[in-house]
């Protein structure tokens, strides 16, 4: 999945993705200033409902700007996606 902004998005700035049911697939927490993201995980499916959140908070530990554990508080909805393809490109 390639998840594209059309303006750049500051250093900190939470990513998050979660399918229908509001099961957590990744938050993503940069440390730098960023426009997209490319991210691949087998719990990516074809014909599943995801939305896509920027900003919020996590209780996370941060590694390399991928969150794990914790809970996310959401923040802006962006959009809702469901990839049909291998490769999903988002822009928002």
């Amino acid at each position: 999945m390639i998840l594209k902004t059309t303006q750049s998005l500051a250093a900190n700035t939470i990513i998050h993705l979660h399918d229908a049911i509001g099961t957590d697939v990744f938050t993503f927490k940069p440390k730098r200033s960023y426009y997209s993201i490319v991210f691949s995980s087998p719990a990516l499916q074809q014909g599943v409902t995801y939305t896509l959140f920027k900003g919020g908070s996590s209780t996370g530990a941060v590694n390399e700007g991928l969150v794990t554990g914790g809970a996310y508080t959401a923040g802006t909805n962006e959009t809702t996606l469901t990839p049909s393809t291998m490769v999903t490109m988002v822009n928002f």
